[in-house]
């Protein structure tokens, strides 16, 4: 174990015994060793970039501070020209502007950015009155939502909110899924409930609902509350410091101000494909209203409890160095009182870095992340990042056992596509990715899909249209396609080749057709042909499905066979 503030002071001599750790676990040192070599930095690696510093200093630091940051980033940069990021931080940073008396050449710009977000977050408010009456349970706020609460007293002026993110327990999520149904609402990509039960909900931590008509904004509905700590038993004390609120006269639960200091920097310090730098903001806003409610031995017992230290140290570090909050220092200090592991240095480097850059330099690492958390008796927490990087075990042979009535029926003599929001996307069951457009790839060795079938006088056959993962040129894989348990087919898979083939469905399918595809192997994009951001592992492409009748022969009849 090491004392964080050892790792501040010197990070290659922090590698190093890393690399020592490594080795005395029989593990392969390789990526350690380079970091140590290169005196790779612990510090800093996911803070947002340089040119957002001064508008974020300009929304959060202090007012003299503040306004000379406002000056600099406004000498620089024109509302329309501003990056998608900043639209979350600029209603902030202009209100303090306006409030100090400075005119602005864009003041109508700005003005219309205010309004715009008044109306959208008027929007969300009505979103969320909504869920709360149609979900099963009383939810409990994250992210936007909750500082709003917190620190704007239910206003929303300052923190203009895309989404809702709202957190129900996660023994609650059949009842929640059955009740947003039946209100109206859709998963993102039109995905059934038994997908996300069978399929998905083991592997994420949210999925985004729409709710019906037009004008409203979507709701993040969680299960975990992070992705860096996707268990019940990391969600426990989130649920048992919060407290009771209410939002339009709709019960709701608000956490604590320190576990929403968490959450937001768990999920704010992580590489993204797009700038991310909103949580600098909110966190920034908790702990300049609120300092004194937050203490700082809590705030480290709780990060060495489910591991997490590095991460908030890594975040209020930003806070206080490039902010110049000095609020967060007393944070810092307290966290830096505590051990950490190997293992959660590593996994800061990694979420830290691009997909494709951890998967080419940390397939090692994250073995041995892994490997580390089971051996320390604490329940598998992958990180996003993480998750990509260690291939997934295949699904239990068995065929899924589901009555016929909660399947979507399949038309005859239709072609049915699998991309979102289509009739397909409501068949797929578990083993899936999520539906792209006009396509779905399957993530697992064995990807099943299920449909309700009616009841025809003549059997039944299936025409399935897919095409091969990208691989190696010259290689194949193997696919073996069941239906209702039985053996029906099996094809071999060239690389980027589209395929059709047919087979039949027994007569005793008692209404319902369930297909299992098993592939034998799974390859990812970004180590076959050096996608940045693809790097989930893929079988095949399912794009379109056709059920039909057989054709049956006619019987000839006597004089037939004897004109014959």
């Amino acid at each position: 174990m090491l004392k964080l503030a050892d790792v501040r002071k010197d990070p290659a001599s922090a590698w190093a015994t890393v690399v020592e750790e490594v080795r005395r676990h029989g593990g392969v040192t390789g990526a350690y060793e380079r970091w140590a070599r290169d005196d790779r930095p612990i510090l800093g690696t996911t803070w947002p970039a340089p040119e957002y510093h001064d508008l974020l200093r300009a929304a959060a630091a202090e007012e003299t501070e503040s306004a000379a940051a406002w000056q600099r980033w406004r000498a620089n940069a024109y509302l329309r020209d501003s990056q998608q990021a900043c639209y979350q931080v600029i209603p902030r940073a202009y209100l303090r502007s306006r409030r100090r008396g400075t005119r602005d050449r864009e003041r109508d710009r700005f003005e219309g950015a205010l309004r715009h977000t008044w109306t959208s977050n008027a929007v969300a408010t009505r979103t969320l009155q909504r869920a709360c009456d149609d979900l099963s349970v009383v939810p409990l706020l994250l992210k936007g939502a909750a500082v709003s609460r917190l620190v704007d007293q239910g206003g929303w002026l300052q923190r203009p909110a895309c989404d809702v993110d709202v957190l129900i327990p996660t023994d609650a999520l059949p009842l929640a899924l059955a009740s947003l149904r039946a209100k109206g609402w859709s998963a993102i990509g039109g995905l059934s409930d038994l997908f996300l039960m069978q399929g998905l909900a083991s592997r994420i931590h949210s999925l985004s609902f729409s709710p019906p008509g037009k004008f409203s904004t979507q709701i993040d509905l969680h299960w975990h509350a992070s992705a860096l700590d996707p268990t019940c038993v990391g969600d426990q004390p989130l649920w048992q410091r919060s407290t009771n609120d209410k939002v339009g006269g709709t019960d709701v639960r608000v956490p604590a101000r320190v576990d929403c200091l968490e959450h937001v920097c768990l999920h704010g310090v992580r590489w993204a494909p797009t700038a991310h730098i909103v949580w600098a903001a909110d966190a920034a806003l908790l702990l300049d209203r609120g300092n004194e409610c937050i203490d700082p031995a809590a705030l480290a017992r709780r990060a060495a409890d489910r591991g997490t230290t590095v991460v908030l140290w890594d975040a209020l570090s930003f806070l206080g160095e490039i902010l110049g909050m000095q609020s967060a220092w007393p944070l810092v200090a307290a966290l830096e009182q505590n051990d950490v592991s190997a293992a959660e240095l590593v996994e800061h480097q990694v979420i830290g870095r691009p997909p494709a850059d951890a998967s080419a330099d940390c397939r090692d690492v994250a073995e041995h992340v892994v490997a580390e958390r089971k051996s320390a008796d604490r329940e598998s927490r992958k990180f996003d990042a993480l998750r990509a990087l260690v291939p997934r075990q295949a699904n239990a042979a068995e065929t899924v056992q589901v009555p016929a009535q909660v399947l979507p029926l399949c038309p005859l003599d239709s072609s049915v596509e699998f991309g979102q929001r289509a009739l397909g996307a409501s068949m797929l069951v578990r083993g899936w990715s999520i539906p792209e457009q006009g396509w779905v790839w399957s993530e697992e060795a064995r990807a099943t899909l299920a449909m309700r079938v009616p009841v025809a006088p003549r059997p039944l056959q299936v025409a399935v249209t897919i095409e091969g993962a990208s691989r190696a040129p010259g290689t194949a894989s193997r696919l073996q396609v069941s239906c209702n348990g039985s053996a029906v087919a099996e094809r071999q898979l060239v690389s980027g080749a589209q395929e059709t083939f047919t087979f039949s469905v027994s007569g005793d399918h008692e209404g319902k057709v369930v297909v299992d595809l098993d592939v034998d192997s799974l390859e990812r994009p970004c180590d076959l042909r050096g996608d940045l951001l693809d790097t989930r592992p893929l079988g095949f492409c399912l794009k379109s499905l056709v059920l039909s009748a057989a054709v049956v022969a006619p019987r000839r009849t006597f004089a037939a066979r004897r004109q014959w």
